[in-house]
């Protein structure tokens, strides 16, 4: 009987170190992973509280795995295959289980000053009046509100703007809800992230029959799973009915170059 009993606690003990063992060694390799990295043309800032250089991600590391989570709750994993002090490299434990490698970098080397540390804003590259993030709060413009969910793959956000109603979506004539849904849905499969970044000068609105039309230009980035980058300067366009919610009509994206 003591020996069962001594053999259950030295179990209890046993798993006890091994669960405190890998919460240190998470912590210790989320410590490592802290700082400025380059990835595929674009840079990647982890910080120590576990927020990053985009405002709808944050990230972590669990049981020896890294882990990005969007505000809208979507949770990516990656198999940690090689850390070093210059070089990240993971693997995506779903969408085909693509590889990427992360350099890490200075400050002086990504070729900027030091505000993505403090404003939490992607760098690319742009101008800083193409890099500002939309808003969202209530003062922002439909479109405005339209593309953060869009690019946050957020269909909770999107259809209080489509209802069961039928909308003209980037091409797709009456299409459904549940189209968009899927498509969206899709598109959180496919994109490691997406973003856009609107040139406020560009803005543009007018009233024609009841029906409100916006448009403005950005710059729009997109990351696929399998390490393809693409990058595009656009024309955003909408057309919705005054209301609360506002009912989306149509919705579109034009390349400008």
């Amino acid at each position: 009987m003591k020996t069962k009993l001594g053999n259950a606690l030295n179990t209890i003990l046993m798993l006890t170190m091994l669960s405190a063992t890998a919460v240190a060694d998470d912590a210790a390799i989320k410590r490592q992973l802290v700082g400025r990295w380059e990835f595929d043309g674009g840079i990647i800032v982890l910080k120590s509280d576990g927020t990053m250089n985009s405002p709808i991600m944050k990230w972590d590391v669990r049981n020896g795995k890294y882990v990005e989570m969007k505000t809208s709750g979507h949770t990516e994993a990656y198999t940690i295959l090689k850390l070093t002090k210059t070089q990240f490299k993971i693997q995506d434990d779903a969408h085909g289980r693509g590889i990427g490698t992360w350099t890490r970098i200075t400050v002086a080397e990504s070729g900027s000053g030091d505000q993505t540390q403090d404003t939490g804003q992607y760098e690319s590259g742009l101008q800083e009046s193409q890099r500002q993030p939309p808003s969202n709060n209530e003062e922002s413009p439909v479109i405005l509100k339209l593309d953060r969910a869009l690019n946050d793959h957020d269909w909770s956000a999107l259809s209080t703007y489509i209802g069961n109603g039928a909308v003209n979506y980037f091409g797709h004539k009456n299409a459904s809800a549940s189209f968009i849904r899927g498509d969206i849905e899709q598109d959180a499969r496919t994109y490691r992230w997406t973003r856009a970044y609107p040139k406020r000068s560009t803005f543009r609105q007018y009233v024609r029959e009841g029906v409100i039309y916006e448009s403005v230009e950005e710059q729009t980035e997109a990351l696929e799973f399998n390490g393809k980058h693409h990058q595009a300067h656009c024309l955003l366009e909408v057309s919705y009915e005054d209301g609360n919610p506002p009912r989306l009509i149509s919705i579109s994206l034009k390349v400008l170059r």
